[in-house]
């Protein structure tokens, strides 16, 4: 092989050398844009996720203080039930001692309309 032979050949290894090496820097520039998108995704999807749990877990507060609002609210109710029935038996008890009341006035009028029959009675004998 001659001098100008082994330099045209050592320039055709050299020219395929430098190509390859063009190639795997183009390459490595690819996978490093791809390497940042994918983490640019993971963090977003990250983000999403926290997001998400704290959304999840005000809603979960928010459903335990419904619960204990209703909860109370029952209890007030029943409570509420409890007064209208206790007013409910005093009024009862109420109307019950005004007919009480209201029989022994009738029976005091009857004792003094007769009370008065006597005295009169007595006083037309007594003249």
């Amino acid at each position: 092989m001659s001098a100008a032979q082994q330099i045209l050949d050592s320039r055709s290894r050299a020219t395929v050398v430098f190509e390859t090496v063009r190639v795997a820097v183009d390459v490595l520039d690819t996978l490093t844009v791809l390497q940042r998108s994918i983490t640019s995704v993971i963090t977003h999807v990250n983000d999403i996720s926290g997001t998400i749990a704290t959304v999840a877990e005000d809603q979960s507060a928010t459903t335990r203080e419904t619960t204990r609002n209703v909860t109370e609210a029952a209890k007030g109710s029943d409570e509420i039930t409890s007064n209208i029935a206790g007013v409910a038996d005093a009024a009862h008890g109420t109307a019950n001692n005004a007919h009480e009341s209201q029989k022994s006035a009738e029976d005091l009028a009857q004792m003094f309309s007769q009370l008065r029959s006597l005295v009169e009675q007595s006083r037309s004998t007594a003249t």
